[in-house]
């Protein structure tokens, strides 16, 4: 969502999937090298963080004043923590397509949504408030991903996820994505607008099974 958000403003982006296509880490710095970005942006995990930011220090080493930008769960939850590192410069909290535009185009002061590292110390601004009309965002960039090496052992195979809504009604404290990225309100996208992603993938790609994967699809 974020690289065909991104794109669709007029952006040039590139996206890699290194696990899917087992590229090491050397080939994925030169990969990046090649493409030599403004911005790599790298979603993080909990466990991934420690690797993913000595990967970024390595990409920054070859290029001069790249900017990382973090998002995922982790850093949101823990942005204050994260930043300590000096391998990254910012973070995006929450739900990070508008965020992370408005990051790139205009840079972190006063960009909601944003936590970011100036002269040695940690800046949070104000969170951002989430999407309203989801059916204004492009559909995902499958055309960026090795869309036929992703598999699923209860599917019919090749698969793809499509999102219908985000966040939950919900209270529940054990789980983490809308405490940490889409909310506690769900939020969907119209009958129309999903129908009109599962046309498209039947007329451009394979797939034998699409997986929706929102937690609270039956919610209404």
């Amino acid at each position: 969502y974020a690289a065909a958000y991104i794109r669709s403003k007029n952006h040039s982006v590139g996206l890699i999937d290194a696990q899917a296509d087992s590229i090491d880490v050397n080939n994925f710095v030169e990969e990046v090298k090649d493409f030599a970005p403004d911005y790599i942006v790298c979603e993080t995990s909990t466990p991934s963080f420690f690797s993913d930011v000595e990967v970024v220090k390595l990409i920054k080493e070859q290029l001069c004043g790249i900017k990382a930008v973090f998002l995922g769960s982790h850093i949101s939850a823990l942005h204050n923590e994260c930043l300590k590192s000096d391998g990254i410069d910012a973070g995006v909290m929450g739900e990070y397509e508008e965020s992370l535009l408005e990051y790139i185009e205009n840079g972190p002061e006063d960009t909601k949504g944003i936590a970011y590292r100036e002269n040695g110390h940690v800046v949070v601004n104000k969170r951002r408030n989430y999407i309203k009309d989801l059916d204004s965002l492009p559909i995902p960039a499958r055309d960026m991903l090795p869309n036929y090496k992703y598999f699923d052992p209860i599917l019919k195979n090749p698969f793809t996820f499509i999102l219908g809504g985000r966040g939950c009604p919900y209270q529940c404290i054990f789980c983490n994505w809308p405490q940490t990225i889409s909310g506690r309100h769900y939020r969907v996208r119209s009958p129309k607008n999903i129908v009109d992603e599962i046309e498209y993938i039947l007329e451009n790609y394979k797939f034998k099974s699409i997986l929706f994967n929102d937690d609270t699809f039956t919610a209404n």
